[in-house]
Parts: C-alpha cells; sequence; structure tokens
C-alpha cells in the first residue's frame, strides 16, 4: 500500500483534535501538521477547507474528513491495525458495537465532571464534582473494564481505538487533580481508590507516549482555569457592578460610566433625596438593567436585543434579530473581528446569492419538519444536527432562523455553498420598537461601509404629500422602514439613531478603537437635548424668577427698616404722634415678614444665588424621578404582560404537538435535514 499523503490541521490545546494526535502516532504514518489558532477568527482559506472552522480537519490524499471521532475511526478503518478489528464476522461487530458504548458512556456521563470541577466555585463543589465523577465511572465504566493481559480496553496489551477516543480526556483527570492547579478536587486519587480496573486503565493510558506526546499539562491547565473564570459583566466600554439596577444607593457603584450612559448623559446623575440611585438613561437601558444584569451573572451574556442587516444591490438582503449582547462589546465586536479578515467581505457577497428568503408560512413549514428525537453529550439532538441542552424549547430552529445565532450569520452566509439552503427572514420591523431595540448593525456592501447605531430618535417629518422616498443611508438607513412599521408602546414613532459610520476600507483596528471613535462622536448626546423637556426648564426658569423676585422685595424691605431708624433718631419736638400708630403698624408688618435680625441683613442677591441654584436643583430631581418611575413601572407592566402571553403561546404549541404526534396513532416524518431537496 501506497504511504498516503496527510495533512491535519489541528491545535494541541484541543482535546478533540488530540484524538487524531494518537491514531495518527500510534499508526506510525507520517503527515504534515498545520496549526489552528483557536482564539482568533478562523481565516477564508480554512473556512474553505472546513467551513465549521473547527478541528482537527484532515486532508488525506485530497480527501476532507471532520469531527475527531470520524477522523480516528477513519485512519483506524483504513490502516487496519491493532486499535480496531474489521468489520467482518459477528464477533468483530459486537467488539466494535461494544466499544462504541463504552466510549459514548465515558464522553456523555464521566467528561462532563471534569470541567464541573473546574468552573467549581468553592472547594465544597470541587469534592462534589469528584465524587460525581468517581460514581459515573463506578456505574457506567468499572463494570465495562475486565482484567486481562494488558491494561487496555477489553484486556489489550496495546492501545485500542478506545483509548485513541479517550485518552486526551484521561490526560486531564489525571493532571488537572494536581495540587498546583486547584482544577478538579485533590481527594480525586484518593476517591479512584475505589475503582481499580478504572485506574489501572488510567495510568496505562496516561502514560503511553501515543498518548502524551503533545500534552504539555501546566499550559493546558492555565487556560482551563482561565476560561473556566465566570465572564466579567460588561455593559459598553467600562465594567458593571452586577448589583445595579434600582438597588440602595450604598450598593451602586458610583463609578459607573457605561458607553451607554455616556451617548445619553456626559455623566451620570444620581439623586441624593431618596434611598434609590436613579441613572439618567434611555428608558430601554433602565429596562436592561433591571431584567438582564442576573442573566449576566449566571451566563455572561446580556439579554440586549439588537438587528444585524446587511445591505446589498439596492436593498435589506439580511436583517437578523437576535436576543444577546447587542452592545458594542458583544455583537459589535464580533461583527468587527468578522470584517477585519481579508477575504470575508468577498465571501459575503458570493454567500448572499446562496440564501432564500422565507416567509411566516414558510418558517413555521421548516419548523414543522424539525424535531429532537435522539441524545448526545447530554443534549437533544434534531435530524438536522441541531443540538441543545434539555432546558431549551422543543421546536429545534435552524441557525438562521434563531434568535440566537447573532454574529454567525455572517460566518453562516460566507460559508454556505451552491447545494446549501440558506434560509434567511427579515426582522426589520424590529428596527422601529424604539423600546427594546438597543443596536442596530449595518454592513452595507453597496456603499461600502459599517454602520452602528444605539438608542432611538424621531422619524424626520415627511414634506409635502409625504410619499418623497429618502435615501436609506447613514442616519436615514431606517426611516423608511421605521414609517411603516407599528410603533411601539409609550415610544411612538421612532427609528435607531446613527452612532457612527466607517468605509470598510478604514475599520477600527480593534474593539477598543471602535468605542473609542464612537465615544469621541457621541460626547454630549443626552436626552434632555433638543427641548425634549423644556417644559421642566420652563418651570425651573419661573422658579427663578419668583427667587429674584423675592430677593428683592427683601433689599426693599432692608431699606424701609433702615428709613424708620433715621426717623427715631430724630428730635422729639418733630415727633407726630397721629403718624406713630402708623409707623408702629408698618413696622410690625415689616418685623412679621422679614425678622430684623443679622442674618437678615446678609441675604442679598448674591448672596441667594447658592439656594436658588439647590431649589432649582432639587425641584428638578424630584420631578424628573417621579417622570421616571411611572414610565418605568408602565414598561415593565407590558414586559410582564408579554412574557406572560409568550408562556401561554409555547404552552398551547407544546400541546399542539404532543396531540399532533399522538392523533390517530400515526408515526410522524420528519425531513432529515434543511437543505433543499431537488
Amino acid at each position: 500500500m501506497s504511504i498516503p499523503k496527510i495533512t491535519l490541521y489541528t491545535s494541541h490545546l484541543c482535546p478533540w483534535a488530540h484524538r487524531a494526535h494518537i491514531a495518527l502516532r500510534e499508526l506510525k504514518l507520517p503527515f504534515e501538521e498545520v496549526l489552528i489558532d483557536l482564539s482568533v477568527p478562523r481565516e477564508p482559506w480554512y473556512l474553505e477547507i472546513n467551513p465549521r472552522g473547527q478541528v482537527p480537519a484532515l486532508v488525506y490524499d485530497g480527501n476532507i474528513i471532520t469531527e475527531s471521532a470520524i477522523v480516528a475511526r477513519f485512519l483506524a478503518d483504513a490502516h487496519p491495525s491493532h486499535l480496531l478489528p474489521p468489520s467482518t464476522g459477528v464477533e468483530n461487530a459486537l467488539y466494535r458495537a461494544r466499544l462504541d458504548w463504552f466510549v459514548d458512556a465515558f464522553i456523555n456521563k464521566v467528561n462532563p465532571h471534569i470541567f464541573a470541577g473546574a468552573r467549581a466555585a468553592t472547594e465544597e463543589e470541587r469534592d462534589k464534582s469528584a465524587e460525581e465523577l468517581v460514581a459515573a465511572v463506578a456505574k457506567d465504566i468499572e463494570p465495562r473494564l475486565v482484567e486481562g493481559k494488558g491494561p487496555y480496553y477489553g484486556g489489550s496489551e496495546t492501545l485500542t481505538l478506545a483509548e485513541v477516543l479517550t485518552g486526551s480526556f484521561l490526560l486531564r483527570i489525571n493532571g488537572f487533580s494536581k495540587p498546583e492547579y486547584g482544577i478538579i478536587s485533590a481527594k480525586l486519587p484518593t476517591l479512584l481508590e475505589s475503582v481499580p480496573k478504572f485506574k489501572r486503565w488510567l495510568e496505562a493510558t496516561v502514560q503511553h507516549e501515543s498518548v502524551n506526546y503533545i500534552w504539555d499539562e501546566a499550559k493546558v491547565a492555565n487556560l482551563t482555569k482561565k476560561r473556566s473564570k465566570q465572564p466579567a459583566c460588561r455593559f459598553g466600554p467600562f465594567v458593571v457592578d452586577a448589583r445595579l439596577a434600582w438597588l440602595p444607593e450604598d450598593t451602586l457603584s458610583p463609578s459607573f460610566y457605561s458607553f451607554s450612559s455616556l451617548l445619553l448623559s456626559s455623566t451620570p446623575t444620581f439623586s441624593s433625596s431618596s434611598s434609590l440611585s436613579i441613572i439618567l438613561i434611555s428608558s430601554s437601558l433602565l429596562v436592561h438593567l433591571r431584567t438582564s444584569l442576573k442573566n449576566t451573572q449566571d451566563n455572561g451574556i446580556m439579554g440586549t436585543r439588537n438587528l444585524i442587516c446587511i445591505w446589498y444591490k439596492g436593498r435589506f438582503m439580511v436583517a437578523q434579530y437576535c436576543q444577546w449582547d447587542g452592545y458594542l462589546e458583544g455583537q459589535g465586536a464580533k461583527i468587527l473581528k468578522f470584517l477585519l479578515v481579508p477575504g470575508n467581505i468577498e465571501r459575503l457577497k458570493k454567500g448572499l446569492t446562496r440564501i432564500t428568503p422565507v416567509d411566516d408560512q414558510t418558517v413555521q413549514d421548516i419548523l414543522d419538519k424539525h424535531s429532537y428525537s435522539t441524545f448526545k453529550n447530554n443534549k437533544k439532538v434534531c435530524e438536522c444536527g441541531s443540538a441543545v441542552s434539555f432546558q431549551e424549547p422543543e421546536k429545534c430552529f435552524p441557525s438562521t432562523l434563531n434568535r440566537d445565532t447573532g454574529a454567525k450569520i455572517l460566518d453562516i452566509i460566507a460559508a454556505a455553498r451552491p447545494d446549501d439552503y440558506i434560509p434567511i427572514q427579515l426582522s426589520l420591523d424590529f428596527a422601529a420598537n424604539g423600546l427594546f431595540c438597543e443596536f442596530c448593525y449595518c454592513v452595507d456592501l453597496d456603499a461600502e461601509v459599517f454602520e452602528v447605531f444605539g438608542d432611538a430618535v424621531t422619524i424626520p417629518p415627511t414634506t409635502g404629500d409625504g410619499n418623497e422616498k429618502i435615501e436609506q443611508i447613514g442616519k436615514n438607513r431606517f426611516v423608511e422602514v421605521c414609517r411603516v412599521a407599528e410603533p411601539a408602546p409609550l415610544m411612538g414613532k421612532s427609528m435607531p439613531r446613527l452612532l457612527k459610520s466607517w468605509p470598510l476600507d478604514q475599520l477600527p483596528k480593534d474593539l477598543d478603537d471602535m468605542l473609542a471613535q464612537v465615544a469621541a462622536d457621541n460626547v454630549g448626546e443626552s436626552e434632555y437635548e433638543d427641548g425634549e423637556h423644556e417644559d421642566l426648564e420652563d418651570d425651573v426658569d419661573d422658579d427663578e424668577s419668583e427667587a429674584d423676585d423675592d430677593a428683592k422685595e427683601v433689599v426693599k424691605d432692608v431699606d424701609q427698616e433702615d428709613d424708620t431708624k433715621d426717623n427715631d433718631r430724630k428730635p422729639d419736638n418733630e415727633d407726630k404722634p397721629a403718624d406713630d400708630g402708623d409707623d408702629d403698624k408698618n413696622t410690625t408688618n415689616d418685623d412679621a415678614q422679614n425678622p430684623a435680625n443679622e442674618d437678615q441683613k446678609a441675604v442679598i442677591p448674591d448672596e441667594y444665588d447658592p439656594l436658588i441654584e439647590e431649589e432649582k436643583k432639587i425641584f428638578k430631581d424630584e420631578k424628573e424621578r417621579a417622570e421616571y418611575k411611572k414610565r418605568i413601572d408602565q414598561i415593565a407592566e407590558d414586559m410582564i404582560i408579554e412574557a406572560e402571553q409568550l408562556s401561554l403561546r409555547r404552552e398551547r404549541e407544546r400541546a399542539a404537538m404532543q396531540q399532533a404526534g399522538t392523533a390517530g396513532g400515526k408515526e410522524r416524518t420528519f425531513t432529515l435535514s434543511i437543505r433543499e431537496t431537488k
């Protein structure tokens, strides 16, 4: 047999890619290695090899094979050896079936506990994860390891495919429990004494040269610890204290200064006369703070809804609704990274010729053909290959129709092949929802610009008969869409406000550069400008005029009192008894209104200025606080109603699906893929 030409695209830090290394080494097959940096977006040339961008990818005499288990089994079948017997005869078939079951049990039952320990917040949680790992081994792995001549699967004296597929994870179980790493409980080695066959198998496997020859224990352990830390809760360019959102003032970090508040107020404003700190930012951001920060603490993501659009050939080709991470550091950063990769824009243009616009009915037809029918790696798996956790809804949403896809829609379209079915539903109406659409992004491939929108502004008024068309670019990108859409509650007719636009050949070099440029262009943009709160300013001006009048009256009273004292010093022969009563009466009235004391002499217009300013500030703060509370209470009520309606709708859908699945005893049929069938 001639020696094949093999190229392996891999990463030494990935346990799945490690499988291919073990197989190639044990089979003594020469190969060329190409390392892929998994911390950066994949280059276009690699996406041509593996559109998913994952490792490993094996090129075997010009044939591309992906997915680690498939790569390992292909090599074992293509080069018969001690790794795996051929699939001939009942005995060999049974052996292969048992081996597959063994590996599947290890990956699904044992493997999750390795990384659960890494995510543990306390030593008690780490110990519990170690105990659960050993319990899973005792139940599903230990009974299927036999005592034989050798320590490997089935009593083999040489490696088998079982060690090829599990060896990289056994290395982590063995190494991560060391005290210097603190990833898995240090009690694990002692706990493994209760499963002697597994311990013997683990020790023999990790010491095998084919298994450990690329293993860098310290580097992998440190990277695992770093990735397992809870992501920082970030909102805009600065880290946000997750205790925010209508908490007592003493728990609210006054240094909070998010990008979004910068767009609306040059500095955050706090009310000192209340136990609640009021941040003067837009109502949509307040709702976000109140409802999404807990989600951020738990999952490292934020429910910041957004719209990702592509404009090409004079129209919106894509308007993808996304539920999460709409701020610049989330979806904005991902879009920027995509656009900065050389060749991606041309690939995107080519991919747009392969998408298929769909309407609501077509989407429903697609969803009706998708169902989670199998389970793998503790997830539900659909016929189309999509895998989700058990907590997700029963219906499978293809990635191009899924609210969780976000900026990945660009990669999906750019990687599309001529025979792919890429359904795209335009969600342009969401741009008109100034209450919940917090950010919009548009990649204009005609004008070759990248635009970022945030918050909402009033749609410009029409002139004449109202039928004139406005060029949909820049600040008017969504004006035509929003004019015909239903307005959001409490907001009226609005459209996204343009924050910044860049030519595609002059993009920011990185996220920090993008944040700095957007912030520089939007400093001082406050929702109190443009006369939106002129009524408040008028009220304050009225108060100021009244205060000035009061000051003048005080000065007048002081002058009158001085005149009275001068009259008292005149000779007695000039006194007029008839007038004394009047003078006494006037003096009494003056004294009642302005007590004669030393403080009164200091009350002059110049000295009144600080008091006037303080009164103006208190009045303005109180009125703004009352208005904001009223608006937020209404918004919160609307959100509760919306959540209840969504819950009822899901219950009805679930009941309908169950009824359809059992009606008439008929068996349901499913389409195995969303690819278009000719």
